[in-house]
């Protein structure tokens, strides 16, 4: 190699560095963005004081994210996350939290819009599928009480064809008693 090139080298490696990390802000991914903070509990070891702190700003991110997703302020959910949003709120990440001066620990989450976009598919999936069971269980039920009806029908006419047997039988055993018995009267010895 000439030893001229070997003198450029150190000058057009950082150029195809610099070219390498330019990024088109197009192909990233567009994404939801909260931040929670956690203050320690006084009293604790630092040690577990630090852990709960993060803990609590991890669940203040993801109260602040639901609110996003929501449409609303973090003081418009009242502070819980609700169940409309709670299959919505996954595939998020958290950022490496922040250790403020004071002890507080600051978080971030983020979810990205295809990820959101997915989770609302897959839930509205869900619901189309449970609403085709729903279609398909009340019409196993009303095809049920019909058979139902018609098996009440068919045992009701059978009841009070049983019930007509029955009376035609007791009208011929009354017959019969009186038969037997006139027939027992006609057969007495006479005095």
């Amino acid at each position: 190699m000439h030893p001229a090139i070997n003198l450029l080298i150190p000058f057009l490696l950082p150029l195809q560095v610099a070219e390498e990390k330019r990024v088109d802000p197009a192909s990233q991914p567009v994404v939801l963005r909260a931040t929670g903070i956690g203050k320690p509990t006084p009293g604790k070891p630092a040690a577990q004081a630090k852990l709960m702190a993060r803990r609590a700003a991890e669940v203040v991110a993801l109260r602040n994210l639901a609110a996003q997703v929501q449409g609303r302020t973090p003081t418009e959910t009242g502070g819980t996350l609700h169940t409309a949003t709670d299959g919505l709120i996954r595939g998020y990440r958290f950022l490496p939290p922040r250790d403020l001066p004071d002890g507080t620990v600051e978080v971030t989450v983020e979810l990205p819009l295809q990820q959101l976009h997915a989770n609302h598919v897959e839930i509205a999936d869900r619901v189309k599928h449970l609403e085709d069971e729903l279609r398909a269980t009340r019409q196993r039920l009303e095809t049920a009480r019909q058979h139902h009806a018609r098996v009440q029908a068919v045992l009701e006419a059978r009841i009070a064809a049983a019930e007509r047997e029955l009376a035609e039988l007791r009208r011929l055993l009354d017959e019969l008693k009186s038969a037997a018995q006139e027939n027992a009267g006609d057969e007495s010895p006479a005095p």
